[in-house]
C-alpha cells in the first residue's frame, strides 16, 4: 500500500511523536510511506526528526508554508495537491485541522482516498473543515477522543496511540541536578509539552505557590505557544517570562532526549485540561517513572492497572500536591515499576497501533 501522512511540522507534540513511531512501523510492515510537512520548519529539533524518518525508509517533503501569510496559506494547498498527484498514493492520512483541509483539497476529484486522524478530545472544527471533510473517514487517537468527538462519519474507529519501545526504553540518563545546578537530594518533576492553553501551566504556577517547597523542582520540556491569528486573545497562552520568578520552575525547551530526561527524574506530571491520548503520558508509563495525571477522561481511561500512577481527586492545588509527594517519594526504581506495568502496557505498543491503522485503510480502500 502507498501511504502519505500530512502533518504541519516535525517539532515537538503528540502528532509528531506518533508519526515518529507509526510511520517507520508501517514501513516495516511492507508499505511505501511518505510524510508531507506543510509548514516552514527549520528547527534543528525538526531536522533531526526528519533525518530519523529518512533513515527509516520514509520519504519526507517540505512545503514551507509561512503560517502568518495568507497567500502562503493557499499556495501550500496548491503545492500539496500537485505533490499528492505526483506521488499518487492509495490513501492520504491527515493530522491536524489545517492538514485535514489541505488533504481534502489535494485529493478532490482524484481516485485517492483520504482519512483524518483526530488527535484531541475534542478536536474543534469550524465551518470550513466541517464542509471540506464532510463524511471523510475518521481515526480517533483514543477511546476518549471517540467518546468526546465533535465530528461524525459513516466510517469511524478508535485506534489507541502507540509507542515504539526502543525509542522510550533507553539506557541514557540526563542528570538534571547537574545540568541545572540543583542539589542532589532535591526532587525533580518533569512536564512535557508547549505552553498551549490545554497544557494548563497556569495551574502549575498555582501548585508551586501553594506548595512553597523549593526542594521540589518542575522541569518543562517544550517550547512557547503563541496565538498567530490577528486579534487573537493573548491571554490564551502563558508566556515563558511568567515562569522566571519561580526558582523551582525550569524551562528546558524542545528536547530530543525526553526519554533520557524521564530516566533522571523522580516523577512525571500532567496538568492538562484536554488531550487525545497523550504520547508523553505513555512515555512516562513506559519509562517506569511515577506519574501524576490530571483528572480528565483522557487520562482516567488509560491509567487503569498502571502501577505508581496517581490521579488527583480534583483540579485543586492541594489535591495535586498530595499526589506529587506520593510520586516523588516512592522507594521503587524505574525498572521495577516498569516491570509491574509491562503486561498492561502491551496494548499501547506501536505494532498493534500500526496494524489497526492498516486494517482501517484497507476497509476504506475496499469500500
Amino acid at each position: 500500500m502507498k501511504i502519505v501522512h500530512m502533518v504541519a511540522s516535525l517539532k515537538g507534540g503528540g502528532i509528531q511523536n506518533l508519526i515518529l513511531s507509526l510511520v517507520p512501523e508501517q514501513v516495516r510492515l511492507g508499505h511505501e510511506v511518505s510524510v508531507i510537512v506543510t509548514d516552514e520548519d527549520n528547527l534543528a529539533y525538526s531536522n533531526k526528526n526528519k533525518e530519523f524518518l529518512q533513515n527509516s525508509g520514509v520519504s519526507v517533503y517540505n512545503l514551507d508554508r509561512k503560517v502568518s501569510d495568507k497567500i502562503s496559506f493557499f499556495k501550500t494547498w496548491i503545492a500539496a495537491r500537485r505533490l499528492v498527484g505526483k506521488l499518487h498514493p492509495d490513501i492520504v492520512n491527515s493530522h491536524g485541522i489545517y492538514c485535514h483541509n489541505a488533504s481534502s483539497f489535494a485529493v478532490f476529484g482524484k481516485s485517492i482516498k483520504h482519512c483524518c486522524t483526530i488527535h484531541n478530545a475534542p478536536e474543534k472544527w469550524g465551518w470550513l473543515p466541517k464542509i471540506m471533510n464532510y463524511n471523510v473517514p475518521l481515526i480517533f487517537c483514543s477511546d476518549a477522543a471517540l467518546q468526546l468527538r465533535g465530528q461524525s462519519s459513516k466510517m469511524m474507529v478508535a485506534v489507541n496511540n502507540g509507542i515504539e519501545l526502543n525509542r522510550i526504553r533507553v539506557s541514557e540518563t540526563v542528570d538534571l541536578h547537574e545540568e541545572l545546578g540543583i542539589p542532589q537530594e532535591d526532587k525533580i518533576v518533569v512536564l512535557v509539552g508547549s505552553t498551549r492553553p490545554q497544557k494548563n501551566y497556569s495551574f502549575l504556577i498555582k501548585i508551586v505557590e501553594k506548595m512553597q517547597d523549593e526542594h521540589v523542582h518542575f522541569c518543562i520540556c517544550g517550547g512557547e505557544y503563541k496565538v498567530n491569528r490577528k486579534g487573537g486573545n493573548n491571554n490564551m497562552y502563558i508566556s515563558l517570562d511568567e515562569f522566571k520568578k519561580y526558582r523551582n520552575i525550569h524551562l528546558l525547551g524542545l528536547r530530543n532526549d525526553v526519554p533520557a530526561v524521564l530516566n533522571g527524574a523522580d516523577a512525571y506530571l500532567s496538568c492538562s485540561v484536554r488531550e487525545g491520548l497523550p504520547i508523553s503520558a505513555l512515555e512516562g508509563f513506559f519509562s517506569g517513572i511515577p506519574c501524576v495525571l490530571s483528572p480528565i477522561l483522557q487520562h482516567t481511561n488509560i491509567a487503569g492497572g498502571i502501577a505508581q500512577c496517581y490521579i488527583p481527586k480534583a483540579f485543586e492545588p492541594q489535591s495535586f500536591i498530595k499526589s506529587i509527594y506520593q510520586a516523588v517519594n516512592t522507594d521503587c526504581s524505574h525498572d521495577v515499576i516498569y516491570e509491574s506495568r509491562k503486561e498492561t502496557l502491551k496494548k499501547f505498543l506501536i505494532d498493534r497501533c500500526a496494524k489497526e491503522y492498516i486494517e482501517f485503510y484497507e476497509k476504506i480502500l475496499n469500500k
